[in-house]
Formats: C-alpha cells, structure tokens, sequence
C-alpha cells in the first residue's frame, strides 16, 4: 500500500471520506493509523482557511507570533460604551448603568474627576454607580482598572434639580406636620431644611419625591431647601 497514493486520494473539501476510509482499511492498513491519516489532513486543510494564531500575517503560526502575544501580556484596557442615564441632578445620587468591556474587581468609576460612590463591578461588561454631587454642566465619565483610564463616548449632565410643590403649604408653628416634596431630579437630597431648621424623618421616595416632618419655627412664611452638599434649591413655603 502506498501511502502517498492514500494522500492524494484524500477527498479536496476535506471531509472525511467513509468509502475511503474502508478501502484504507480494507488493505491491511492499521484503523487508527487511516483515520490518522484522513483527520491529520482535514486538521491541516482546516488551519489553512482559518489560521487565526497568525498575528504577523507571514503564513505560519510561529514564535513570532507567540512573542507578539506575550508582549501584550496582562489586563486589557477597559472600554465604555454607555452611561446611562445621561443626566442628573447636581446633587448627585444618580445611579449610573456602564456598558463596555475590560471592567474587573476593583475598578473606580468618576463623574467630573469626582469618585462615585457604591460602586458595583456586576460583570465584565458592567458597572453600576452612584453619582457624586456636581456643576451644573456636562461632565466626562471615567473608568478606571489596573490597565488604565477609559473615557466614555459621552459626558454625564448635571441638572440643577427643582421643587415644584410641597403638600399641604402650611402647618402648625409647633411643627409635626408631615409633608410632601415634590420636584425634579431629587435622589441625591441628604437634608431639608425649613426656616433654616432641619425637618425630621426625612425619606427619600425616588428622583421626584420626598417625605419629610416639620420642625417647629415661626408664624408666617419660610424658606423651604433641600440640599446636599453645598448644593441646594430654596423654593418659598
């Protein structure tokens, strides 16, 4: 049996050949040694239509190539995709959604150059992140792993947030009376004040409600803010 004539027998699409595979067989050549033959073919036809290991193009997987890839030997960078949403109060308190990819334990995520807060890593391609406070304005949007910094194709908006009413307008100077706020971009509120004095059992319900109970000031009207930080909204009561 020739062995040569066996190779050139060896079907062109590189599919493995039953027929053939029993004539190999049927000559006294040894099973495991025909299918050798057959697959080792296929394999070798396979890798020439698909030889992705060969990153300097030269038509061989070498050490060259094995050199090229250890060069880069490490943590990729990191890279954002999207933020969403993509805006919120200057208060900051926005929860933040990162899209993208090379995220890993451990990475930071700032707002304006300003560290986010409760920072979460979900996975590889998603971060979630609490907004610190802020100007009012746009502001770029960083990542940052052990291999770098990654902007974000988009800057978050700060908005200046808003109160539009509080239920009911009045109560009792003794204070007690449990009110409503509601408004505009106001998760990141961390105190109300009314007259100056802080209210008491402060709740905040979402971006657009607060619960909150009067303290106890003078007859007549009072300046009502809401705030965190030094940023604040101070609408009339």
């Amino acid at each position: 049996m020739n062995l040569t004539q066996l190779h050139a027998r060896t079907p062109s699409t590189g599919q493995l050949d039953l027929p053939r595979l029993r004539r190999c067989f049927a000559r006294g050549v040894a099973l495991a040694l025909c299918l050798g033959l057959f697959l080792g073919i296929f394999a070798a036809r396979a890798h020439a239509q698909a030889c992705s290991g060969d990153v300097n193009r030269d038509g061989r997987v070498d050490g060259v190539d094995l050199a090229a890839v250890l060069g880069q030997w490490g943590n990729c960078a990191a890279d954002v995709s999207s933020v969403t949403p993509d805006r919120g109060s200057v208060l900051g308190g926005t929860v933040l959604n990162i899209e993208g990819a090379g995220f890993s334990s451990g990475s930071t995520v700032r707002v304006g150059g300003v560290l986010c807060t409760a920072i979460q890593v979900l996975s590889p391609t998603q971060i979630r992140a609490t907004t610190p406070p802020g100007t009012a304005g746009p502001a770029p949007v960083e990542v940052t792993t052990a291999a770098g910094t990654a902007l974000a194709p988009t800057p978050f908006t700060y908005v200046i947030q808003a109160v539009t009413s509080v239920t009911p307008s009045s109560g009792g100077f003794i204070g007690g009376t449990s009110i409503t706020i509601a408004g505009q971009f106001l998760g990141g509120t961390t105190s109300v004040t009314i007259g100056g004095v802080p209210v008491t059992n402060l709740v905040v319900i979402d971006s657009e409600t607060l619960t909150a109970v009067t303290p106890a000031g003078s007859v007549g009207a009072a300046d009502l803010v809401v705030a965190a930080g030094h940023h604040h909204v101070a609408p009339a009561l």
